[in-house]
């Protein structure tokens, strides 16, 4: 070990070169870049030890101060596994440095992800206006084939979701009291190295590949065909009529992507780097010419909602009646938190923080609530229950007065009528009766929380019959035991998990990404217009007379949507029935401020629904081929493809790395499939095989525009001919029983007539 002092810039160790040292950082700051990011290193880190065990560098490391370190020389794997033997400290040191580096690439994919996605959509939605308004303004069109024909990034080898939450509980392990005992086996330091090695290198290969599609993408909006299509919206602009209001929002669609560009790392001097500076240059002298009657008219007409929020922590903890040595420790707590440079960080003291932050925000959300049945809400309070709102400060001016007015239009929102809840309308809903509460993560119900109870003898029958009844002890069941869960799952990033609002969090526009009652309603007729019978259920018609009484009908249930007071990235697909009732309503939570695709994640979760409910439904057959379903079926397929003579070789080889890339889950092979369905299959585009399309188009069958739209593809032709004998069958049968009716009661009984329809697809 030899100590070095390396100057501010120079190039510690560049990405392609063979790996012969480490360097441990005694003091100073090391950036660390890879393809599409990068990140900082400090003191206590390790430059090279998230590639130690491999050939080559595949992240390029420069000092951005005077760094003193440590060198180490590395000959082999042997030289790692003498010195993790031979210092336990410098081998917890090591392995800590290695833990924290993957966390931060992995979080890099996460939070990138999302700019990648709003980048696409808004070329997509640049594009369209140009589309639309470039012959109206007397500018000759020239269509773009690329753009046109350019479909979302899809990646199917992303990290796995687990793996922040692994990696974190790690940190944890290393970071406490009892790491000797880990520390003890060498073999087990060497192998989570190994592992660490492989899933850093993943990561920065998968960003990397991203990183070429945003180029892409970028390439389109500011240089392709003269100037590219930004140079075409500024033609249209110029000619554009329209008040300053209207003019200022064309502006705002096309500074999206000039916005998520700038936050990509872009050599400046390339070609593409300056094109981006000289476009937010322009954005920028327009927007300052067509925006100063807007600003007038909002500074005369906008109510001065920062002095109404001005101390918010205060106004929250004053509704809740929070006093005392609690309240002094939440406010010195936010505090640190707002002082916090990075507030992302994963060091110890920041996570020891955001824990006990965490603790302290479901305590108090629990107290606000409580306290909202007895007293009027104000601004503030209601952000708070909405959004995790709880300090102007770490919200930021712009955020807070867009949280201010979604909180307002989210309050006039009937859940009863749409059925999509904020958090606080869901838990009123539960406190009035009119919802049960959710099952936990261990598929637990209210009620068989309470049978557990009383078997135990915890609490007597009479007070168990009480129990059942009060509202107060079904809402903090579900605060307990769902709230806490499903809020950091919807979050999705594990390892920076803070329920508290924070705007190093909003990684798009707040209002881009509010999801609102109308944006699932028509995510929902994309996912119907397809499988149009994904939500309906079989029942009997028990109140249509006895000619009626014994026949089976579907009835149309829609899945309550939960919003999650959180900014995430993921929704969550919880139970697909409420309590024991196979003919309620599932329930699917989401954050209120989703910044992932929302129709991907309406689909995925569409796609779970329709495999758990299968599995419900059937019971123990779930997976037995002789009583044929959709879950049954699928598992054959995928179990025995191997002997499947419907499956080219090629084929075959598709469905190994499938189910190898969702770890042979045949549930997540299945929600991907179904991804497919929807959005290619459905609309004539075959990316299924022939096996798994078939499967999907019994199951989960096109409606009749549907299958008109599909019936001159030669691809469904033979699926459709099957379709339309099975339909006529079942036709036979109910077109009697409607005979029947009209022969005996004059009227045929509504619930058939819908049945009808439903088996001929139009709903």
């Amino acid at each position: 070990m030899a100590e070095f002092i390396i100057k501010a810039g120079d190039v510690i160790a560049t990405a392609g070169r063979s790996i012969n040292k480490m360097w441990i950082i005694k003091s100073g700051r090391v950036r660390v870049e890879g393809a599409g990011g990068s990140y900082e290193l400090g003191p206590g880190d390790v430059v090279g030890i998230c590639e130690v065990f491999l050939e080559v560098h595949f992240l390029t490391y420069v000092a951005i101060e005077d760094t003193e370190t440590y060198m180490y020389p590395i000959v082999g794997a042997e030289a790692i596994g003498s010195i993790l033997k031979s210092n336990v400290e410098i081998a917890r040191m090591f392995i800590r440095s290695c833990i924290r580096q993957i966390t931060k690439l992995i979080y890099a994919y996460r939070t990138e992800q999302v700019r990648c996605n709003a980048i696409y959509d808004s070329l997509k939605a640049c594009y369209n206006i140009y589309l639309n308004l470039a012959e109206y303004v007397g500018v000759e069109l020239k269509r773009n084939q690329g753009i046109e024909e350019l479909e979302a990034y899809t990646n199917n080898e992303e990290p796995d979701y687990w793996l922040s939450g692994y990696y974190e509980g790690l940190n944890r392990l290393y970071a406490g009291e009892n790491y000797k005992l880990l520390i003890a086996e060498p073999d087990v330091s060497v192998g989570m190295l190994r592992k660490g090695c492989l899933d850093a290198r993943k990561s920065v290969l998968l960003m990397g590949d991203r990183y070429q599609f945003i180029k892409k993408c970028l390439n389109y909006y500011f240089l392709e065909e003269e100037g590219g299509l930004f140079s075409k919206l500024l033609a249209v602009f110029e000619r554009f009529q329209a008040d300053a209001n209207i003019k200022n929002n064309f502006l705002n669609k096309m500074n999206i992507i000039v916005y998520e560009a700038a936050k990509f790392p872009m050599n400046s001097s390339g070609s593409l780097g300056a094109r981006i500076k000289q476009c937010a240059e322009e954005l920028k002298r327009l927007r300052n010419n067509t925006s100063i009657q807007e600003d007038e008219v909002q500074e005369n007409s906008e109510p001065d909602f920062m002095e109404e929020l001005y101390e918010s922590l205060d106004t929250i903890l004053d509704f809740a009646e929070i006093v005392g040595a609690e309240r002094r420790l939440f406010r010195i707590n936010i505090g640190k938190l707002n002082s916090l440079s990075d507030k992302n960080a994963i060091d110890d003291e920041t996570m020891a923080l955001k824990r006990d932050i965490t603790a302290e925000f479901y305590q108090i959300y629990s107290e606000v609530f409580f306290k909202s049945l007895e007293k009027e809400i104000p601004p503030a309070v209601r952000m708070f229950l909405y959004f995790g709102y709880i300090d102007e400060n770490l919200a930021g001016k712009k955020h807070t007065k867009t949280l201010y007015n979604l909180s307002e239009e989210l309050k006039t929102n009937d859940p009863s009528v749409s059925g999509v809840y904020t958090f606080y309308d869901w838990l009123l809903a539960i406190y009035r009766g009119e919802k049960k509460p959710c099952r936990n993560e261990f598929d637990v119900d209210f009620s068989d929380y309470v049978r557990e109870l009383k078997n135990a003898k915890k609490i007597t029958p009479q007070e168990a019959e009480t129990l059942l009844e009060d509202g107060e002890a079904k809402v903090n069941y579900e605060l307990d035991n769902i709230f806490k869960t499903a809020n950091k799952i919807t979050f999705g990033r594990v390892s920076t998990f803070c329920p508290v609002f924070i705007e190093g969090n909003i990684l798009k526009e707040v209002k881009d990404c509010i999801v609102k009652v109308g944006n699932i309603r028509r995510n929902l007729d994309v996912v119907k217009s397809v499988d149009y019978s994904a939500f309906y259920r079989e029942t009997l018609a028990l109140s249509d007379g006895d000619v009626m009484a014994r026949e089976h009908i579907h009835i149309e249930k829609i899945p309550d949507f939960i919003l999650l007071p959180n900014a995430g990235v993921r929704g969550i697909m919880w139970q697909e029935i409420e309590g024991k009732v196979r003919i309620t309503p599932g329930r699917m939570f989401i954050s209120v401020l989703h910044m992932e695709d929302l129709q991907n994640t309406i689909i995925r979760m569409t796609g779970e629904f329709r495999w758990e409910l299968c599995k419900r439904v059937q019971g123990a057959r779930w997976n037995d081929v002789t009583d044929p379903s959709l879950t049954s079926l699928y598992c054959d397929y995928v179990q025995f493809y191997r002997k499947n003579s419907n499956l080219s070789p090629e084929m075959k080889e598709k469905v190994k790395l499938s189910l190898q890339r969702c770890r042979n889950s045949f549930k997540e092979m299945f929600v991907q499939d179904y991804i497919t369905y929807i959005l290619y299959e459905g609309n004539g585009s075959p990316r299924l095989n022939k096996v798994a399309r078939q499967i999907l188009f019994e199951f989960c069958p096109p409606d009749a525009e549907g299958i008109e739209r599909l019936s001159k593809n030669p691809t469904y032709m033979e699926l459709i001919k099957q379709k339309q004998f099975k339909l006529e069958q079942k036709l036979q049968r109910y077109e009697g029983l409607e005979r029947k009716c009209l022969k005996e009661t004059g009227s045929i009984p509504e619930s058939l007539k819908k049945e009808i329809n439903f088996i001929k697809g139009i709903v």
